[in-house]
């Protein structure tokens, strides 16, 4: 083999391989394009991971903030609430004293009446009004022009009778007491 062939095959290696090297190199440019394109989509998709990362984040920073004032104002209506309702029991319960000190008083008057009355000789009161309507009547009967002034005689001793007066004067105060403690109990 001469010189020459031996560079010609040498040429035709070198050829080859030049070959192969323009084949890795095109091959490297599809890569660098792939990876590019690769890069050129990540950025993409971290632009836009990032505007819906800032969406989300805008939209729970509201959420939070509108959470945090309802909140507040639900507090602030449960704390009114709660300070009328206790002013509400404290208003109960002064009224319920006052009610409650009325009727011991009205109680205290009515034993007071029943003992008063128990002291009193009901029937036979009764029956002194009923024995003078009697000799009333008797006496219109028997005298008829002298009843006027007699009537007379006997309203005036029934008016300045004081067992008479007391008694209308408890029957009064039990009728009075009575209405004051069915008002009191509406």
């Amino acid at each position: 083999m001469s010189m020459i062939d031996k560079i010609n095959k040498e040429l035709m290696e070198l050829q080859k391989e030049l070959d192969q090297l323009h084949h890795y190199s095109q091959q490297i440019g599809e890569a660098k394009d792939a990876s590019s394109k690769v890069v050129k989509a990540s950025e993409a998709f971290v632009a836009s991971f990032k505007e819906r990362v800032s969406a989300v984040t805008d939209a729970m920073e509201k959420a939070a903030l509108e959470f945090t004032t309802t909140t507040r104002s639900a507090e602030d209506q449960f704390t009114q609430a709660k300070e009328m309702f206790l002013k509400g029991i404290q208003e109960s319960r002064a009224s319920l004293s006052e009610i409650q000190s009325h009727l011991d008083v009205a109680a205290g008057n009515v034993r007071d009446m029943a003992e008063l009355l128990k002291g009193m000789n009901i029937p036979a009161q009764f029956q002194k009004v009923q024995d003078s309507l009697l000799s009333i009547e008797r006496m219109v009967s028997t005298q008829g022009s002298d009843v006027s002034s007699r009537l007379t005689a006997m309203e005036q001793s029934l008016a300045s009778s004081k067992s008479t007066q007391t008694i209308l004067l408890v029957v009064s105060i039990l009728v009075l007491i009575g209405v004051v403690v069915i008002l009191v109990l509406r």
